[in-house]
């Protein structure tokens, strides 16, 4: 009975030795303190830096989502202005009994490709 006490307790002995040992000492503790200071000192340096040489204008949160909705609004009406095209497109080469190809290239659409229309 007694022998069972004592390795239970040599065992918790061992477990609290164990934690404490893989616990970085204080010294330890200082000296990553002080390197990851240094590295702060040295990256905000560098970012003030930057701040100081770079042309684009900070945008507060209000104008940035203001630019945001519209450009979402602008990216729906792309979509819907293409596709308002295409239907068009498709209602013309219906009606066209020449090549499509060539009524396309006649018409000289700036920017625009017959893969793009899929034609």
């Amino acid at each position: 009975m007694e022998t069972a006490s004592l390795k239970t307790s040599i065992k918790a002995a061992h477990t609290s030795l164990a934690a404490l040992k893989s616990t970085p000492s204080v010294e330890t503790l200082q000296n990553s303190v002080t390197t990851v200071e240094a590295e702060i000192e040295t990256l905000e340096e560098t970012l003030n830096g930057l701040r100081g040489v770079s042309e684009t204008a900070v945008v507060d949160p209000v104008t940035r989502a203001a630019a945001e909705k519209e450009y979402a609004f602008l990216e729906k009406e792309y979509a819907r202005r293409k596709k308002q095209f295409k239907e068009f497109w498709e209602m013309v080469c219906d009606g066209y009994d020449g090549d499509v190809k060539e009524l396309w290239v006649s018409m000289a659409l700036p920017q625009l490709t017959s893969e793009s229309c899929d034609i």
